[in-house]
């Protein structure tokens, strides 16, 4: 259930050290992980409680501010969750939190350097063909497409 995610990965639960995990391994999953439970909560797809909703805000927006905007599936472009967190930040000094994490989202959707690759945060041009050569199929004999696909 939503709140199982919540308890176990944004709370804890089992004392982990999920935070500095996800700060350390992938920053941006964390961040991908609150903006979908605000998503969901945004769209009345989940009753969230508002301490809850305002727990997952300030966890959004103080990933979006230390690390960047992931730009994923979820919140990639999505100014109705920005402005959803961004008016849950009600605690003492939030309004900042809040100013600082639009102001950041803001700077990467109009800079070059936006994140495009969610594992390293940065844009880069892939040549497919060069790095991987011509495809591979493993379930073929010899490895080759298969032409019935259109795609040897």
């Amino acid at each position: 259930t939503w709140v199982d995610i919540y308890e176990i990965y944004v709370k804890d639960r089992y004392k982990l050290g999920m935070q500095e995990w996800f700060d350390k391994v992938n920053p941006h999953a964390l961040q991908e992980m609150a903006a979908t439970m605000l998503e969901a909560a945004r769209k009345g797809y989940w009753n969230a409680d508002a301490e809850t909703i305002a727990t997952l805000s300030r966890v959004y927006a103080e990933s979006v501010v230390k690390h960047g905007t992931s730009a994923g599936l979820v919140s990639g472009g999505n100014s109705k969750l920005d402005g959803f967190a961004a008016a849950r930040l009600n605690a003492p000094g939030d309004a900042a939190l809040a100013a600082k994490m639009l102001a950041s989202i803001a700077a990467s959707a109009g800079s070059a350097d936006a994140p495009n690759d969610k594992v390293a945060g940065q844009r880069r041009v892939i040549d497919f063909a060069r790095v991987a050569g011509p495809r591979q199929w493993p379930f073929e004999p010899g490895g080759a497409a298969p032409d019935a696909l259109g795609i040897a």
